[in-house]
């Protein structure tokens, strides 16, 4: 103003920046975390890691809820952001059933948590006892049960009956005959 000398005037730049703040529930991370600082136009890339057993449940980003995903990238940065990313724990189905004359408990579709354990125990009906156990298609010895022990996939168990049989030896002393003779094979009740 009302100029009466020589000056000199000098302006420099800088970009700009901005700040998004990177977040994470427990049981997993994000990467970069905290506020981040991105120049004008450039992009951005966050990588979310969940702990084992564990996995993204959800990503919400700029307070809208994005599909979830291993990572997000903001593209052409020009404002600041939030992101947010929760983690939760991986499920399994065990899918239990028997044949007849028995039953398994707990039986039908049942969902167990990552690193869990699920037991299941037969019971045979009065004059039955457990034939074969089956577990995801491999033949187990038979027994009163079957524990899954730290879940971390799917599974199928089948159980089946089998009659009880007895023996019964028959013979008999001179002058006279059984029959039949020998050892008779009989099913329970009959």
């Amino acid at each position: 103003t009302n100029v009466t000398a020589s000056h000199t005037i000098r302006v420099t730049f800088a970009i700009n920046v901005y700040t998004i703040g990177a977040s994470s529930g427990a049981e997993g991370s994000i990467s970069p975390a905290g506020s981040v600082l991105v120049n004008h136009g450039s992009n951005q890339t966050f990588i979310f890691t969940p702990t084992t057993g564990y996995h993204v449940d959800s990503l919400i980003v700029d307070g809208v809820s994005e599909p979830a995903a291993a990572s997000y990238s903001f593209i052409g940065v020009a404002a600041d952001h939030a992101i947010r990313v929760t983690f939760a724990i991986d499920q399994f189905t065990i899918v239990a059933s028997s044949g007849t004359n028995g039953s398994v408990t707990p039986s039908g579709s049942l969902v167990a948590n990552y690193g869990t354990s699920e037991s299941f125990v037969f019971t045979p009906t009065t004059g039955h006892h457990v034939d074969s156990v089956i577990v995801d298609g491999v033949s187990q010895p038979p027994s009163s049960g079957y524990t899954f022990s730290a879940i971390s996939a799917n599974h199928v168990l089948r159980v089946t009956y089998a009659i009880d049989e007895f023996t019964i030896l028959a013979s008999a002393g001179p002058n006279g005959s059984i029959s039949p003779v020998g050892s008779v094979t009989v099913s329970y009740g009959s």
